[in-house]
């Protein structure tokens, strides 16, 4: 793939041909993003309360996730670039855990949040029935 050049406010810029590969798979990156968001925003919509999203969110989750590494990283990407030794597994622990996994940590706020959440409300639970009974 040769080098492109642009014109840019009189100016020429050069864009070599691995920056141009590099900026496409960004680009698709971006746009599976933005549609793995989506899957998941609907399948939060579905819940219905906080306890499906506990019970459920964390591997739906992650199931997109996968979903987006073996379809578009492994089958897509990675195919096209013929590199046929990456398998999903290599890829989730050599590359993507290491560099971009933030889904543990960011479902693990949440899920202190709802456990401090829980347990405020059985313990005020519990001291309403105190309460009651000794009355």
């Amino acid at each position: 793939m040769p080098e492109r050049k642009f014109s840019v406010c009189g100016q020429t810029v050069a864009v070599s041909a691995e920056y141009d590969l590099y900026n496409a798979i960004r680009l698709q990156l971006v746009k599976e993003t933005a549609n793995a968001v989506k899957k998941f925003s609907s399948k939060y919509d579905s819940y219905g309360n906080i306890d499906n999203v506990m019970s459920q969110g964390y591997n739906d989750g992650l199931s997109i996730i996968a979903d987006v590494i073996v379809r578009r990283v492994i089958e897509g990407i990675l195919m096209q670039l013929k590199i046929y030794d990456i398998d999903a597994k290599r890829f989730f622990e050599d590359f993507y855990q290491k560099e971009y996994y933030y889904w543990d940590d960011a479902f693990n706020k949440v899920q202190d949040q709802y456990m401090s959440i829980r347990l405020e409300q059985e313990q005020l639970d519990e001291y309403r029935t105190q309460r009651r009974l000794n009355r």
